[in-house]
């Protein structure tokens, strides 16, 4: 059976062990001059289920019911998971291609359409690609991508300046993801398999595994003068400054154990962050059962990004406890996306 994916590509199915022919078609259709890309069945599964579609021969808004990126950002109200959704979906699909040493090879915002369920569709593969290796077309798209990605998250922003070197002084998650895919450097822009495992993409769950795996750390546990003294720095006016405040509102009698349970010379949790991390690693670790209702990544809602770029500072998000929570991603998206497993990305 014959089926089209992205701009007219045609892929012909067969068994589960065999492979397709995945043509490229130039503007005038004359598939035999084109060049072929075969993918695996599984990777034939996952580019159907992403929905790549052809070029729209008329506005997708009525010939769908979808909306072009602009007018879904700026009139359809997203909220920040909506927004993040999209980027997701937009790397995840460009990794795709990616990884077949392809490209689609004009990503901007008029080539992005939202579907009625919030999710991004690629469109307007004419231009797309195979290339070979080194020739620089991949990383030049990847950086694209991160400006668009900052348009995205950013409700529409334009793309800001950086300091000079690729970087920003004051930077929040937002820019953090952009800095790994347009850095002015191309050697060291992140692969978008690296980037869709950047924290923005990470559940609360995740982010509070995160904080506990800090709070485990020697210098955060026994209060190092200068891992204290910076953090408390960086966490001038933040939402967790008071925190045992906050967690005796709602949670006295657990705080109260966790004090009994720890106390060094009569003395409870620190009412400062690396108290904080200590009791998150702690109430986690000996109260399981209770820890979650506190929910701390919601409580106090700027505590993961502090301690994120404080780590990031101090080169602990590069120690193994911390790398391995870094790396889950696949295990995730592909149990919730795709029917398919992570080692099928790759050209058979």
């Amino acid at each position: 059976m014959m089926s089209s994916i992205g701009g007219g590509y045609p892929v012909q199915e067969t068994n589960s062990s065999g492979s397709q022919p995945w043509t490229q078609p130039n503007r005038e259709h004359r598939q035999s001059e084109s060049p072929s890309i075969t993918v695996s069945r599984p990777v034939y599964l996952l580019l159907h289920y992403l929905h790549i579609i052809k070029s729209f021969t008329s506005d997708p808004n009525t010939e769908h019911g979808w909306r072009t990126l602009e007018d879904y950002i700026m009139n359809g109200h997203p909220g920040k998971e909506d927004l993040i959704l999209l980027v997701m979906d937009i790397l995840f699909i460009l990794n795709v291609f990616h990884s077949l040493n392809a490209v689609h090879g004009d990503i901007k915002k008029q080539h992005v359409v939202v579907d009625n369920d919030g999710r991004a569709k690629l469109i307007n593969f004419e231009k797309a690609e195979r290339v070979k290796a080194g020739d620089g077309k991949i990383q030049e798209e990847i950086q694209k991508t991160g400006e668009l990605a900052y348009y995205i998250l950013s409700g529409g922003e334009s793309y800001p300046q950086s300091d000079g070197d690729g970087s920003w002084t004051n930077k929040d998650i937002i820019l953090d993801l952009t800095e790994w895919m347009t850095h002015p450097d191309p050697t060291k822009r992140r692969s978008l398999e690296d980037v869709l495992y950047h924290p923005i993409f990470w559940t609360d769950s995740r982010k509070t595994r995160y904080l506990q795996a800090v709070g485990n750390f020697s210098e955060v546990k026994q209060h190092h003068k200068d891992a204290k003294h910076d953090l408390n720095k960086k966490s001038k006016g933040k939402s967790f400054v008071n925190w045992r405040q906050e967690v005796e509102k709602d949670f006295a009698e657990l705080l109260k154990k966790m004090d009994d349970y720890w106390e060094r010379n009569g003395k409870p949790y620190p009412n400062d962050p690396c108290g904080l991390l200590h009791f998150i690693r702690n109430v986690f670790q000996h109260k399981a059962e209770e820890a979650p209702s506190i929910k701390f990544t919601s409580r106090f809602p700027d505590l993961f990004e502090t301690v994120y770029f404080f780590a990031e500072e101090k080169g602990w998000n590069f120690r193994n406890s911390l790398q391995y929570i870094f790396r889950e991603f696949f295990d995730i998206i592909f149990k919730n996306a795709a029917t398919t497993q992570p080692e099928v990305l790759a050209e058979h």
